[in-house]
């Protein structure tokens, strides 16, 4: 009896387990379908808001071409979201601040064929990025716009669509430090090569913005005495830098020198003898990291003039100038743009087949400006009235732009004159088809021992397509009978 009594309580509990653990295990049964929704459905659908943490760097010299002559957004190109990286070497310094809140780098520390400017809101860069490092730039949320001939990246405002610095919350995001650290060799340029390669007027170009060497350059001889940034007598370019004008000893071309009047160098005398500079040739212009960039310890050369002819006070036919493109520095005259130098309207060279000439291009719809072309300065010989011929070219006329005046004198961007000096009656007001010879005789102020003549083509707000053209620029002391 009492084994019969045991077999059906084992048995019981037997089945009260079997019963339970099968009860459990199908409670414990994850809703596999539901989990995979959910994973689905958490920002994982979208693959750009997906984190990318393998990139691939687009070289910069395939970031430029994107740029169609307005703003644009990495984000908006065609660039993958994977390839929305690029890099550089470092050429530039802040701790001296003659640069300040900018990055400049170039593609490579030897040879390089281009760089660009990043836009930051940072000070000190120095102390963490030194001359030679190589850094990578995360360009999502990044954009691009050229001032110039440069190439510069801040982030993108989606509402102004426009470019500010990268702040400094943002900075560690976008800008990443290599292992990778070189010696930067300047290339070694002269002043014509360096005018050549900055064309403000090209939108897909390989720009400039490299560090380059200049050899044989002197300071214009009308700023010797003159500080690095002016500071004496507060000449200066948009209340913050003050242009420095350099002379190539073997050509006699001129190229801007660009000083912050924040350096802690812009009270220094700037060296008056002759050697080289070494530089970030940006838009047209040269940057110096330090005041150990400028070595000039030769005796000055002398600049030779072209030999005019007895009677001849001026001769200037563009011939020595080579490219297409190229904003006008001839020794001794004056390009300038005195509305909003930002806006780099300037008098630019073009050709047909051998023959050069100067040109301002149409101002657009909206944008005012006031653009100079100023001749050197010319000296009174033995008589006040002169004869003055020039040709001239009038195209896509729809309004009168251009005047010319006698100016009493140039000191940084501050030109002296007399409204009433206007030599008028001598720019056509219609096409012209062509050149046309214009000839004249003007008569230089008593009060003037030294004058220049000026070419100033100036547009307001109006719309305005006229395109002018000049060439062959003589005034001799022999006038019109």
């Amino acid at each position: 009896m009492k084994n019969n009594l045991l077999k059906p309580i084992i048995a019981f509990f037997i089945i009260a387990s079997t019963v339970y653990s099968c009860a459990e295990d199908e409670i414990s049964i994850p809703d596999l379908d539901n989990e995979i929704e959910e994973i689905t459905n958490d920002g994982m659908d979208d693959e750009k808001d997906a984190e990318i943490t393998n990139f691939t760097v687009t070289e910069l010299s395939q970031i430029v071409p994107f740029y169609n002559g307005d703003v644009i957004a990495f984000a908006d190109t065609s660039i993958l979201p994977e390839a929305l990286m690029t890099k550089g070497f470092v050429i530039s310094n802040d701790s001296k601040k003659n640069i300040n809140h900018e990055i400049y780098i170039q593609d490579k520390a030897l040879n390089p064929t281009g760089g660009v400017v990043i836009d930051v809101a940072v000070d000190d860069i120095y102390r963490t990025l030194g001359v030679g490092q190589e850094i990578q730039v995360k360009l999502a949320g990044l954009g691009m716009q050229k001032i110039g001939s440069t190439i510069h990246i801040g982030t993108y405002d989606k509402v102004s669509k426009s470019i500010t610095p990268i702040s400094s919350d943002q900075f560690d995001t976008h800008i990443i430090k290599t292992d990778i650290t070189e010696t930067i060799v300047p290339k070694v340029l002269t002043i014509q090569q360096a005018l050549e390669s900055t064309d403000p007027n090209a939108l897909n170009t390989t720009l400039p913005t490299i560090l380059v060497t200049l050899e044989n350059i002197q300071l214009r001889e009308d700023q010797l005495g003159s500080t690095y940034a002016d500071v004496d007598n507060t000449i200066s370019v948009n209340g913050s830098h003050v242009i420095k004008a350099l002379t190539d000893c073997d050509s006699g071309l001129s190229i801007d020198l660009q000083n912050s009047i924040s350096s802690n160098f812009n009270s220094r005398a700037f060296p008056n003898e002759q050697g080289t500079i070494t530089g970030i040739l940006s838009s047209n212009t040269l940057i110096i990291r330090e005041i150990d960039d400028i070595v000039f310890e030769e005796t000055r050369c002398e600049i030779v003039e072209n030999v005019l002819d007895p009677g001849v006070l001026l001769s200037e036919d563009f011939q020595s100038i080579s490219k297409i493109g190229e904003i006008i520095s001839l020794n001794g005259w004056e390009n300038m743009n005195i509305s909003n130098p930002q806006l780099l309207k300037f008098w630019i060279s073009n050709m047909t087949d051998t023959d050069a000439f100067a040109e301002i291009e149409q101002g657009g719809a909206t944008t005012n400006y006031d653009a100079w072309l100023i001749t050197k300065e010319i000296e009174i010989d033995q008589v006040r009235t002169l004869k003055l011929t020039f040709d001239i070219n009038v195209h896509k006329h729809n309004s009168d732009n251009l005047k010319l005046f006698i100016i009493d004198n140039v000191t940084g961007d501050i030109i002296d004159f007399d409204e009433a000096n206007e030599i008028e009656d001598v720019v056509p007001l219609n096409n012209t088809e062509g050149f046309n010879t214009q000839e004249l005789t003007i008569t230089i102020p008593e009060n003037l021992d030294q004058f220049r003549i000026g070419f100033r083509y100036k547009k307001g707000s109006t719309a305005a397509t006229t395109e002018y053209q000049i060439d062959n620029i003589i005034l001799t002391e022999d006038p019109v009978q």
